[in-house]
């Protein structure tokens, strides 16, 4: 790839698109004091001060095994939460049992999907948190939507939460001048989470996307958006 410092961009598209930045010509986070990638080609190899060094698999394992166990017991307390305690809820007579049940089985494999994707990455929910091993909002929205979606097929088909797919757009001030958008100004930005909610009830958020997998419920990115859409799942 060719560089140009006069501007402090790649003068060709990044070959891995936008994996570690929104622009496909930025180059090392617009930091280059701080970043160096000389092939243009790295999204977990910077290196500079700020860097965690990469995590060793057998101790990131250890941890994400941790992680996992509690992340499994609290999101299913939330989900159950969730649950009403007499009756049926929704269409598919669903009972207060099945609801119990099925929150802890979307919670899992919730849970275990993340695992299987945070393990991949040496830098996990660290500085690159967000973009843990090339995953940005709407990559963590169909893999969370996806394994929810799975939990309640696996459960029999009762559907005790619905499984909601939300997308928002909102402003923000781009000061940078670039090839790719030239001069500053203001651009649409866009976000995208996934909700699940009992009938009646209110959206459980799950966003792992602030915090690169590390907490699944977080609502610390859903405020101030315009939401484009709802879609159940």
């Amino acid at each position: 790839m060719s560089y140009s410092p006069v501007v402090g961009r790649f003068i060709e598209r990044d070959p891995l698109e936008y994996v570690d930045s929104m622009n496909a010509y930025e180059a090392l986070l617009s930091n280059p004091v701080k970043y160096t990638d000389p092939a243009g080609t790295q999204v977990q190899g910077w290196t500079g001060p700020g860097m965690p060094p990469p995590i060793p698999v057998e101790n990131r394992k250890d941890k994400l095994d941790r992680w996992s166990k509690n992340q499994k017991k609290s999101l299913g307390e939330l989900l159950r939460g969730q649950c009403p305690t007499s009756g049926n809820s929704g269409t598919n007579c669903c009972t207060p049992e099945d609801c119990a049940r099925q929150a802890q089985s979307i919670a899992d494999a919730i849970v275990n999907a993340i695992y299987n994707q945070r393990i991949k990455s040496d830098q996990f929910g660290g500085s690159l948190g967000n973009w843990t091993y090339g995953y940005q909002c709407g990559d963590w929205q169909q893999l969370t939507e996806n394994a929810a979606q799975q939990a309640i097929r696996d459960s029999g088909g009762k559907s005790c939460f619905t499984v909601t797919r939300v997308n928002a757009s909102t402003q923000v001030w781009w000061p940078q001048v670039d090839l790719l958008n030239g001069t500053a100004g203001w651009r649409s930005t866009f976000h995208n989470w996934t909700e699940l909610s009992v009938p009646n009830g209110p959206p459980i958020v799950i966003d792992p996307w602030p915090s690169g997998g590390g907490t699944i419920n977080d609502t610390s990115y859903t405020g101030g958006w315009t939401t484009t859409s709802r879609i159940p799942r």
